[in-house]
């Protein structure tokens, strides 16, 4: 595990503790799958923290140099230390990003809400769909202005389901901006509903 680097020592501790209280109301959502369950109780058990201090400035920082997780998608301490690793694998693709030639669109995908026990099953078919998606932009002459993307799936926790969706970072020319490649939002729609 690459190591997560934290604030302070007390910081660190503080989120990771923050973190696995608000575990604690999800781990009864889990009760159709108890090796899930167990899994997702036991993540964050033990967590080991170095501290670090900077040469000139003195400022201490903590790092996560073992965790045990349970590498489970809908877990938050998991998605805290996978964001926390991509972030700065991220900002190395941007720094290197030429402005110049290719700009950012955001889009969400979403889909209905579903049990916690479909979860899986929905992902999977939102994966499927999102490639379809991209590779119906490529033949549709895109491939002109649609030079890349970033994907992260993201779900959120409502009550008695979930909401699974895709936040989509598409990497375009400036051609995709003349009136006849511009999509709305709404022209993702049908395309989206359709797969």
């Amino acid at each position: 595990m690459k190591p997560i680097i934290d604030k302070t020592p007390v910081y660190a501790i503080t989120k990771f503790t923050k973190l696995k209280k608000n575990k604690r109301p999800l781990q009864k959502l889990f009760d159709f799958d108890q090796s899930i369950k167990k899994r997702f109780c036991t993540c964050g058990n033990t967590i080991q923290l170095e501290t670090r201090e900077h040469q000139e400035t003195k400022q201490k920082k903590s790092a996560v140099t073992q965790a045990h997780t349970c590498q489970l998608r809908y877990c938050n301490m998991c998605n805290y230390y996978k964001v926390r690793s991509l972030s700065s694998q991220m900002t190395n693709v941007f720094m290197g990003f030429d402005t110049e030639k290719y700009k950012g669109i955001f889009l969400t995908l979403t889909t209905k809400n579903c049990e916690y026990s479909e979860l899986r099953k929905s992902i999977s078919h939102m994966n499927k769909s999102s490639d379809r998606l991209m590779k119906r932009l490529y033949r549709r002459g895109s491939g002109n202005w649609l030079k890349g993307w970033i994907r992260s799936t993201e779900v959120t926790f409502n009550g008695d389901d979930c909401h699974p969706h895709f936040h989509i970072i598409l990497f375009v020319t400036d051609d995709y901006f003349k009136k006849e490649n511009y999509i709305l939002n709404k022209g993702y729609k049908p395309e989206w509903s359709y797969l």
